[in-house]
């Protein structure tokens, strides 16, 4: 359907989504919030024109995008409320010693040399050396995601000092602040400048309970009435995977009806009883740390795998066993309990049974090198007629019928015979 209104329809062999979850940005649920007569802003939903400079502005959550929002807005603004519902965890910039290094000891975004990119133009192997660099350092922290591992408890201690020392100014906000439960629980975002902006004479830190909103303010559970001239919610997405559109598969069964019983999917990249129907960022394929840039590509190629079988194997249908999903579901329920993301702590990365449903069992390079190659083994496939050899094709290739020279005489390459030709005595 489109904006219009206009109903279109399309036919398809195969029906692959690339929606992920973090699609649909809804309005916290908070008692009276649409009767504020200032201006009411979503973090995804922001209207460029309205100018927040000189204002009282409250900030609701301290999520990913609150820690971006706040301290944007805060040089701007004459005063900030900021709201925050519960502890979470502020890190460094990721790859911060490079940061650091290239950004005068400070962290926060930074400016190439001109020079060096001059460089890198022309040396495109000193170019790809600085990225592998960087990607080790993106790469290497897995091992923090484990209960008990050295590097879990030391990464505690040290997120736990950075915070307080940037804290340190309103250390009454470090005490509610600062999380009982271990890094990574819930999603961990970089903050640079966040901590710094909540420490500042124009921020206000609120951690009781928003109560309801009114015509003029917010008013928390203790009976304060904070006013505001615009209200920011960064309150975020839902996170059900059960998309904005129906998906129906064998017998009328609707995905997102299958999704509310248990999220089950096969390596996050198909379901039962949906045919012929791949996604990218289901169920169980998003990441805690890691490349998530590297997930997507690697189901782009396993997706065009599926594809492949199915343009050149006969293949109609195709959807995995139903026990190859059972099995990777119970494998993942598995894999968390030895992992931080089992703790408790409010995170979007679960269910609201307490599963973690978002999140690839396993690092980014796990998950790539896992979906290298089709497991077809594990899928059940039709074929499009009766001759399971319909594969083999009518006697002709491609080459022949489109006069391709070159796949004419593939078979030929540069092989050379280096030996001396064998001499024969005659007599």
């Amino acid at each position: 359907i489109l904006a219009t209104g206009h109903i279109t329809e399309d036919v398809a062999d195969v029906f692959v989504t690339g929606i992920g979850v973090l699609n649909r940005w809804e309005w916290p649920d908070i008692k009276g919030l649409h009767q504020l007569e200032g201006k009411l802003l979503h973090s995804a939903n922001w209207d460029p024109d309205y100018d927040l400079t000189g204002r009282r502005v409250a900030v609701i959550g301290a999520g990913s995008s609150g820690i971006q929002i706040v301290p944007a807005l805060q040089p701007l603004v004459k005063s900030m409320d900021h709201y925050i519902k519960g502890r979470t965890w502020i890190a460094a910039s990721f790859a911060n010693e490079v940061v650091r290094e290239r950004n005068e000891g400070e962290d926060g975004n930074f400016d190439y040399d001109p020079k060096e990119i001059e460089v890198w133009k022309r040396d495109p192997r000193s170019y790809l050396a600085y990225r592998k660099a960087l990607e080790v350092s993106m790469q290497g922290g897995f091992a923090i995601t484990h209960r008990g591992s050295k590097e879990h408890e030391a990464a505690w201690a040290a997120f736990t000092k950075d915070m307080r020392r940037r804290l340190h100014k309103k250390s009454e906000v470090a005490d509610r602040l600062v999380p009982d439960f271990p890094p990574l629980c819930k999603r961990l975002t970089p903050g640079p400048g966040y901590l710094e902006a909540l420490v500042a004479d124009n921020v206000n830190v609120i951690l009781d309970r928003i109560s309801h909103v009114d015509a003029t303010g917010i008013t928390t559970v203790d009976g304060t009435h904070h006013a505001v001239d615009a209200i920011v919610t960064t309150t975020g997405f839902n996170t059900s995977f059960r998309g904005g559109f129906p998906i129906y598969g064998r017998g009328g069964l609707r995905l997102q009806e299958r999704s509310a019983m248990r999220a089950e999917t096969y390596l996050g990249v198909a379901v039962d009883r949906f045919p012929n129907f791949l996604h990218a960022l289901g169920p169980n394929s998003g990441l805690g740390n890691g490349n998530l840039v590297l997930v997507i590509e690697s189901v782009a190629d396993y997706i065009g795998q599926v594809l492949e079988k199915l343009s050149k194997g006969n293949v109609k249908t195709i959807e995995p066993k139903r026990e190859c999903v059972e099995n990777f579901t119970n494998y993942c329920d598995a894999f968390f309990q030895r992992t931080v993301f089992s703790a408790e702590c409010g995170s979007w990365y679960k269910s609201a049974n307490g599963r973690v449903t978002a999140l690839w069992p396993g690092s980014s390079i796990h998950a790539a090198r896992a979906l290298q190659k089709v497991r077809f083994e594990d899928y059940v496939m039709t074929t499009a007629d009766v001759n399971d050899f319909g594969w083999i094709g009518n006697g002709w290739s491609v080459a022949e019928r489109t006069g391709d020279v070159d796949g004419l005489n593939w078979y030929l390459n540069g092989t050379n015979f280096l030996h001396e030709p064998l001499k024969v005595d005659a007599d």
